[in-house]
């Protein structure tokens, strides 16, 4: 190919990269120089019927429910909670460790869920908390004493339940708060011994 035809081709090339350049000027810059136009959405506005207001409500909507020992609570989902004070134990000889002495009395709280639902339920996220006393002071848990599980184990079918019992080292006979929260989705529950203080209307 002579020098011609290069010449040729190179003008060819710098014409195409012009007319391309000014094309692109020309979709994306307004004529009289101004700004350019902002682009319209093709949506329609949203009408009072695309706005959801009235969410379902779920169990942990509501404030913390307030039973005595011995009540049953039971969620929107049908899951029910109950707490029980069961008879005291007294620490054996065979107890394997220092403290408390043997021989000194303990109380046992019993904690039960039953799934009144349709679908299982996993407890491994459950929770119980006990406060006594008039500063709510919070005891230990006792291990290797009293009988039954001592921690949550499994699923709970449909129409099942599973229970705990739980002793702890504090003095027998207190006044008592706990806190009972089946999972996170739940707002705890509050079990006490102690009689409403509010006065009667």
């Amino acid at each position: 190919m002579n020098r011609r035809c290069y010449a040729l081709f190179g003008a060819a090339a710098v014409l195409a990269a012009g007319l391309s350049v000014s094309g692109c000027s020309q979709g994306f810059a307004p004529e009289d120089g101004g700004s350019s136009p902002a682009v319209s959405s093709t949506l329609p506005p949203p009408t009072p019927d695309d706005v959801v207001t009235d969410y379902p409500p779920s169990p942990s909507d509501s404030a913390p429910a307030v039973m005595m020992l011995g009540e049953t609570y039971t969620y929107p989902d049908g899951l029910q909670l109950t707490v029980e004070q069961l008879p005291d134990g007294v620490i054996p000889e065979s107890y394997g460790f220092v403290s408390p002495e043997v021989g000194t009395p303990y109380p046992v709280f019993r904690y039960t869920i039953t799934n009144g639902g349709t679908v299982p339920f996993d407890p491994a996220l459950a929770s119980q908390t006990i406060n006594y006393g008039p500063t709510g002071t919070a005891p230990g848990q006792l291990y290797g004493v009293g009988e039954g599980l001592q921690y949550w184990q499994g699923a709970v079918l449909p129409g099942q339940s599973q229970s705990l019992e739980v002793a702890y080292d504090m003095p027998v006979g207190q006044d008592v708060t706990i806190t009972f929260t089946p999972s996170f989705e739940h707002m705890p529950a509050i079990f006490t011994n102690i009689p409403d203080p509010s006065p009667a209307p």
